[in-house]
């Protein structure tokens, strides 16, 4: 509401006097005009205005029109979450385009498997968003990319895929990185990430404290997250299955780096490959003692750049998409 500026933001709701859910709208409607002065609304009877429903082409009872000037957006679906998407659609000039990597086994963007992302890309495509594919080698990235995202890659960037993703970076660009946690390290990620300061772990994270979820030791548990736009205010927990460790370490001068989300104190970063293997894992010296921290988010002074690195992508695929904090996680870092 408040990127409306001082713009009259109308919207129309095409509803019988006792059509149910129009209670429940009109009480929500009412808080939005509450927070902005510019924001104004109306039922309208369809029967009784049939003209009105006509000049906006509405033939379903319970279609609600938000209009800005000459555009508009409409839905049926009476939700907190589609009146602020609708309002989003309108207050953006143009739309955010996010392309997804592809060529090195990230998961699929049309997979409707479990560890496709279809659910992931379809809440970003409800959000607005324009959603691309990009291989970094062939098309380096476009100059109308908002945000670049790596999800899930099992295969090592090429120096020259590196180079180009650094370029975008120090250009101001955005980057969401979702890196599992590989037997052969992907290095030369890897050592790129170094130089900002954000550490890959090479390790698996093992919580106990997931089994009092019903999950796998192998799924941590995140309560706990650092002060940050991402995270600010965050108290739902996130499950990010089979993830690594990501942790700051000397950043350059110019950047300001925020770890974002832990597990319990009761975690490891186990980084015996062997034990994880055989399934017979427990703390020994060299392991990562929790709370250990999944994610970094990285920015640089004067500068228009932001990067953003999780240990694991499964937390964003179909199977958990939509488990406990996953989903506003990962819409929240894209946002950002």
């Amino acid at each position: 509401l408040e990127s409306l500026g001082k713009e009259t933001l109308q919207v129309k709701a095409f509803f019988k006097d006792d059509q149910p859910g129009r209670v429940f709208l009109e009480d929500l409607l009412r808080l939005y005009a509450e927070a902005h002065p510019s924001f104004r609304y109306e039922f309208v009877d369809p029967d009784r205005k049939p003209g009105e429903a006509k000049r906006y082409g509405v033939d379903e009872y319970g279609t609600v029109i938000v209009e800005k000037g000459e555009r508009k957006e409409r839905f049926t679906e009476l939700t907190e979450e589609t009146l602020t998407n609708a309002i989003l659609k309108l207050a953006q000039a143009r739309q955010k385009t996010v392309a997804f990597v592809t060529g090195h086994g990230e998961k699929l963007l049309s997979g409707e498997n479990e560890a496709g992302l279809a659910h992931f890309r379809g809440r970003l495509e409800s959000e607005n968003y324009v959603i691309r594919e990009l291989v970094l080698a062939r098309d380096a990235v476009p100059s109308d990319i908002d945000v670049l995202v790596a999800a899930g890659p099992t295969t090592d960037w090429h120096p020259e895929e590196i180079k180009i993703l650094s370029g975008f970076i120090e250009a101001g660009g955005h980057a969401l990185l979702l890196l599992d946690p590989v037997e052969v390290p992907l290095a030369k990620l890897a050592e790129w990430l170094a130089g900002y300061g954000v550490i890959l772990g090479q390790d698996v994270v093992i919580d106990k404290l997931s089994r009092l979820f019903g999950a796998d030791y192998l799924i941590p548990v995140v309560t706990s997250y650092g002060d940050h736009p991402v995270t600010r205010n965050y108290n739902v927990a996130s499950f990010l299955p089979f993830t690594q460790s990501v942790t700051v370490k000397d950043p350059p001068q110019a950047y300001q780096l925020t770890e974002l989300a832990f597990t319990s104190q009761g975690s490891w970063a186990e980084r015996d490959w062997e034990q994880i293997k055989k399934g017979q894992v427990s703390f020994s010296e060299g392991d990562l003692a929790g709370p250990v921290c999944l994610a970094v988010a990285a920015e640089k002074q004067n500068s228009d750049m932001r990067l953003v690195v999780f240990g694991d992508s499964d937390f964003a695929d179909n199977a958990h998409f939509y488990l406990s904090g996953n989903k506003d996680l990962v819409l929240n870092t894209v946002a950002w």
